[in-house]
């Protein structure tokens, strides 16, 4: 860290390569300084500071160590599906605006104030749960689920967690959490009945 000023955060993690862990692999995640990211809301270092860290890692690595592996955290989308009823005397529009705050802050809470990721934070569906019932002005929460929006190449893997099944929303040791563009956030007046949800990954339009 006092060889590269620019890095803002660094995380060690054995045997890890990215993708799995194999023995005799040091993996290094790396987070630039805010100033020196191009995505302040994603920030990842770039290739060159990436190489030079490799470089300069080489000369510490023990007989032990087969290769250290230098590499940007991966950032991984997580979209939040609530049904819910506000109080009667609630505005829809405002409380909606306030959830998807709220869901955002939940998620990535360094976003709103300009700092640099946790990169060891886990995410839990009870704490959201709780503090949407603790700071909205709602009557009650009929379902709470968060759907994890993986990629690898053209191929998306989604991946739900339902309240009152799972609590910890899974994340390997490399992965930041971001939440998508908008939640999807039901309002019912009464109690719900059964329908068709659908939600949007980029611009492809997916039926749940």
């Amino acid at each position: 860290m006092q060889l590269f000023p620019d890095i803002g955060l660094a995380k060690c993690i054995p045997g890890f390569d990215g993708k799995e862990y194999r023995p005799g692999i040091v993996g290094l995640i790396i987070l630039p300084v805010l100033a020196e990211a191009y995505t302040p809301h994603q920030p990842v270092a770039t290739s060159y500071m990436l190489l030079r860290i490799w470089e300069e890692m080489q000369q510490y690595v023990s007989g032990y160590v087969k290769e250290v592996i230098v590499m940007n955290p991966e950032y991984v989308e997580i979209r939040v599906r609530c049904g819910l009823k506000f109080h009667s005397d609630c505005s829809v529009s405002l409380g909606k605006n306030r959830l998807q705050q709220l869901i955002n802050n939940w998620i990535a809470p360094w976003q709103g104030i300009k700092q640099l990721p946790d990169i060891d934070s886990d995410l839990s569906l009870s704490v959201l749960y709780q503090q949407i019932h603790r700071e909205m002005d709602i009557e009650d929460i009929f379902y709470l689920t968060v759907i994890r929006v993986g990629r690898e190449g053209q191929l998306y893997e989604l991946t739900e967690y339902r309240h009152g099944q799972e609590n910890r929303i899974e994340r390997e040791p490399h992965v930041i959490y971001i939440p998508v563009k908008e939640h999807t956030i039901h309002v019912f007046s009464g109690e719900p009945g059964l329908g068709i949800d659908e939600m949007e990954i980029d611009e492809n339009l997916i039926i749940m």
